[in-house]
């Protein structure tokens, strides 16, 4: 398969080449577009009003002075001489994408705009050094999820340390932050502070029920729209993979 890869972390997060390394050795022709910084949080913005820079690296692989949305954006549009790719994947992410962190992930924004420009799409997150379980499962369905993923629908790949390959469908979890105001150093400046609450740390444990999980403890995997909901049709096509080799029955 030919593959637009992209994150938010930059074009030298350990995720990403992690993930280019397992796709390539397997035999997929890989163009990587990736932000030349950090651009976490940056959602699905795009550069309007300003030059965009997209620069070789070397062989396939480009660093992008824009947002990880531009990355999909001018790639598919001829700055990335690549031609039309099979499918779009954003990630690995560092740290987990549920909930309402997809309102504001630049890994999930990227995976929106493969969507709105006609790409099957993936996003890929993992929490701690789960980056090789992460992209062998990635690897292990890729033409499945890629052949069922809908119009304007993103596939979503949370993955935890522990998970033994152990995966389920599941509906968007909940996460919450306790978000503090702070007064900055410098007069009339203000940061944002805070922690995540306890979610999604513990590692798959075959103690555990999962017929109630929603993006925790096991490689969880969701459709989701652009705007970003649930969509159900994917849905229900994802839950008729749940007979194949590592997924929990019951999802």
């Amino acid at each position: 398969m030919k593959i637009l890869l992209t994150n938010d972390d930059g074009f030298d997060a350990v995720g990403l080449r992690e993930l280019d390394s397992v796709l390539s050795r397997a035999g997929h022709e890989v163009w990587v577009c990736a932000p030349s910084g950090q651009r976490s949080a940056s959602s699905h913005a795009i550069h309007l009003h300003s030059p965009v820079e997209v620069k070789k690296l070397s062989e396939r692989h480009y660093a992008c002075s824009g947002f990880p949305a531009d990355c999909v954006l001018y790639a598919v549009m001829g700055a990335v001489p690549m031609g039309r790719p099979d499918v779009v994947i954003s990630g690995i992410n560092n740290g987990y994408n549920v909930s309402t962190d997809l309102v504001y992930s630049g890994t999930a924004g990227a995976a929106a705009e493969g969507c709105v420009r006609g790409y099957a799409a993936i996003a890929v997150s993992c929490a701690g050094n789960a980056f090789p379980d992460a992209a062998a499962f990635t690897l292990k369905y890729l033409e499945t999820f890629t052949e069922i993923c809908p119009p304007g629908c993103y596939i979503n790949i949370n993955v935890p340390e522990g998970s033994k390959g152990r995966w389920t469908v599941c509906t968007l979890g909940d996460v919450s932050y306790s978000d503090r105001l702070e007064e900055h150093s410098v007069a009339d400046h203000y940061i944002i502070t805070g922690v995540e609450k306890p979610f999604m740390t513990e590692p798959y444990d075959r103690k555990t029920d999962y017929s109630a999980v929603n993006d925790s403890r096991t490689i969880a995997v969701s459709a989701v729209r652009i705007i970003p909901q649930v969509d159900p049709a994917c849905q229900k096509e994802l839950e008729k993979l749940c007979q194949l080799d590592g997924a929990i029955s019951f999802c």
